[in-house]
């Protein structure tokens, strides 16, 4: 959705998928679409074959939990009149978040570009791969290319690197799978 504006909400953290359901629900799809950003979470088993090395495997897990976002075509002043009541009774929902004003803040237009940069159509942010060069990071392929700056740490023998940025005016960090190899 390209003429939609972003909101949050703030909610019991392991409610977010069934808040999302309860949403859908209670609300006509064409006017407001929740959603839950997931990202891949890396974790290694014990192979089972003696003398081998681990295997690494892939998982979707939540990117922000405790928070659901919602994306909707209706103005500030339709969404406050319309959806905002509807959801706020819900089960589990605390409140919309907002940068200290009153009423619902929506994300801002640089926030939710960099989030859309990230995540693909199915709001997932995938494995991004990258390698060292001088002692810096070079991302080469997935959705951190060119977002180098916002990385704070990288944790090769885990596979992920720490990714800062602004939503609803602070500063989170979330963590996304980064394979790293040496540069030559």
């Amino acid at each position: 959705m390209n003429d939609s504006d972003w909101y949050i909400l703030f909610v019991r953290s392991q409610s977010e998928e069934k808040i999302v359901r309860a949403i859908k629900e209670r609300l006509d799809i064409a006017d407001a679409q929740p959603f839950v950003p997931m990202s891949a979470k890396m974790f290694s088993r014990k192979n089972e074959a003696p003398n081998t090395k681990r295997i690494w495997e892939k998982e979707a897990r939540i990117c922000f939990p405790g928070y659901v976002f919602i994306d909707t075509r209706k103005d500030a002043a339709e969404f406050s009149r319309e959806i905002a009541p509807v959801v706020k009774r819900i089960d589990g929902v605390y409140k919309f978040l907002d940068y200290g004003d009153k009423g619902h803040a929506m994300v801002s237009k640089n926030e939710r570009l960099l989030l859309e940069s990230l995540m693909d159509g199915d709001k997932f942010i995938d494995t991004s791969k990258g390698v060292w060069e001088n002692g810096r990071i070079k991302i080469t392929e997935g959705p951190l290319v060119g977002l180098e700056k916002y990385i704070k740490k990288v944790n090769a023998n885990k596979r992920t690197a720490l990714v800062e940025f602004e939503l609803m005016g602070e500063a989170k960090l979330v963590t996304v799978v980064l394979e790293v190899v040496v540069g030559e």
